[in-house]
């Protein structure tokens, strides 16, 4: 009675926060929920309409692949994985505009066949994610045309006599000035590959630090509550790290349910209740589970209902919390 009494004030006091446009006051309301009810899509569903509202497409595009798996009938949930779809696809169209507009501002034609290549695979990037790109269109037209005015044509123009041998000086002191560039142009050149490779180096440093994290963020963006309810109700196996100034603290999952916790020299709940209350911070996934004392027995509906009064995760500022409403 107590749980059902529980759930039906925090999906209330969620549909309030959202119908009043508030969606990140309604997250952390809809996470307890789904950590009390898991297999439960009403709630999934509606965490994923409060991410798209806030913009964060990716986790609005879990939370709704996970509420179709529940209800796979659900016409709403699957219109809203397809505006998902669409405006990460949007997005993804603008970042390959600027990249390739980044790239044209830099081209000149007589930068060699390497520089055009990159132009025309930037632009066809564009109409990959954008077939109707107009500019992008054009752009590509404009790269295929060739040059037709030449070295030759101009040098026919240029008239006999005194004037033409002072044009084939400054002809020639034109020539020399082009290879003083090359030369130049050349060192800038060894200088931005060496450049180049630093940053790939670095680059292909970082992606191996985060595949080995599958799941990572700052906690004043996700709250904790929310993180732990999502690898709760996907049964995940692993050790949840949080990092917050000088507090350490881990959560450790066995297929969806919580083992062990430790912050700092408290363990078993009472470490659980602590880290819940962090609100700064970064956390780490790890998919590998050291061996470690089962200090929690408790399921999560149970961990989160044992949360003492003066424990309890402190939402956004709202006259009367659920939890003290009701004694828990």
């Amino acid at each position: 009675q107590l749980e059902k009494t529980l759930t039906r004030k925090l999906l209330g006091e969620a549909e309030a926060h959202m119908a009043a446009g508030r969606y990140d006051q309604a997250v952390p309301k809809l996470s307890l929920y789904l950590g009390i009810k898991p297999h439960d899509p009403a709630p999934l569903e509606m965490l994923g309409r409060c991410h798209l509202a806030l913009d964060n497409l990716k986790m609005a595009g879990e939370y709704l692949r996970q509420a179709i798996e529940r209800d796979p009938s659900n016409r709403d949930i699957a219109s809203l994985i397809d505006e998902v779809e669409k405006r990460i696809s949007r997005s993804e169209a603008e970042a390959a505009v600027g990249r390739a507009e980044t790239i044209l501002a830099d081209y000149e034609p007589g930068k060699g066949p390497g520089a055009r290549k990159e132009a025309e695979d930037a632009l066809r990037e564009v109409l990959d994610k954008d077939p109707g790109n107009e500019w992008a269109a054009g752009k590509l037209k404009e790269l295929a045309t060739p040059v037709s005015v030449t070295a030759a044509s101009v040098e026919n123009d240029v008239p006999g006599g005194a004037a033409g041998d002072e044009s084939r000086e400054a002809k020639a002191e034109s020539r020399e000035f082009p290879r003083v560039l090359l030369f130049i142009a050349g060192g800038i050149a060894i200088l931005l590959l060496a450049a180049a490779v630093a940053l790939l180096s670095l680059n292909l440093r970082g992606r191996t630090r985060v595949k080995s994290h599958p799941l990572q963020g700052s906690l004043s963006l996700i709250p904790m509550l929310d993180i732990v309810s999502l690898l709760s109700s996907n049964l995940k196996t692993g050790r949840l790290a949080v990092s917050a100034g000088q507090n350490r603290g881990e959560i450790y999952f066995e297929k969806g349910e919580i083992v062990h916790a430790r912050f700092r020299s408290y363990d078993g709940k009472s470490a659980f209740h602590r880290i819940l209350e962090l609100q700064n911070g970064d956390y780490f996934f790890f998919n590998h589970l050291p061996k470690v004392k089962h200090t929690i027995s408790e399921p999560l509906s149970l961990l989160l209902l044992s949360i003492p009064p003066d424990e309890q995760p402190k939402p956004a500022k709202k006259s009367g919390n659920t939890m003290q409403k009701i004694g828990v």
